[in-house]
């Protein structure tokens, strides 16, 4: 599944089961998802999305920091299915590029921050297949001036602030126009 911010919603795209009635449904603040193949009990798995269609669910874009959403099958019992989440962090601010290296405001709190990097186009958000990523902790940037820039030019970055709850990196789901850049 994937959630793809869309203004003030988020659109939950998923591949329909081929048999049985897919629903999707917004976890409960804190709870992870289910491992997909385990049986589950749908009322206790939080709120259910608006289904748009088949392979389609819509939710209002949410105020939590982290939000989990599992897709669930039901054909007589229900069964978890595939998962994914909106992570909506304070953004990289007045990102620039000058002497081969990137620099950048970090919002408050952050100390990781994941770069996508393509020469083709901008970065479409945080797991683009079609870029190259590089994890950049606040400790390294300061080491280093910056973020190194190894790449041939032209360049489309885009910077997305992370965070670590329970021991798992969380990216943030988009990266504002303050936190793209096109070298050339």
């Amino acid at each position: 599944m994937a959630a793809i911010p869309h203004g003030r919603r988020i659109r939950l795209v998923f591949t329909p089961p081929p048999a049985g009635t897919a629903r999707v449904h917004r976890l409960p603040p804190g709870e992870a998802p289910p491992a997909p193949g385990t049986p589950v009990d749908p009322e206790r798995l939080g709120v259910l999305v608006p289904s748009m269609g088949p392979g389609l669910a819509v939710d209002v874009m949410p105020a939590a920091v982290i939000t989990e959403y599992v897709v669930v099958t039901v054909r007589g019992s229900a069964v978890a299915g595939a998962s994914a989440e909106i992570v909506v962090l304070p953004p990289i601010r007045d990102l620039e590029a000058a002497d081969g290296r990137l620099r950048w405001t970090w919002p408050p709190g952050c100390t990781e921050v994941v770069a996508m990097v393509r020469a083709d186009a901008a970065p479409t958000g945080p797991e683009d297949p079609q870029a190259a990523r590089r994890k950049v902790t606040n400790t390294r940037y300061e080491i280093d001036g910056g973020l190194l820039l190894t790449e041939a030019t032209p360049l489309h970055v885009a910077l997305f602030s992370c965070t670590r709850s329970a021991g798992r990196l969380h990216v943030a789901s988009e990266a504002p126009a303050s936190a793209r850049i096109q070298i050339s």
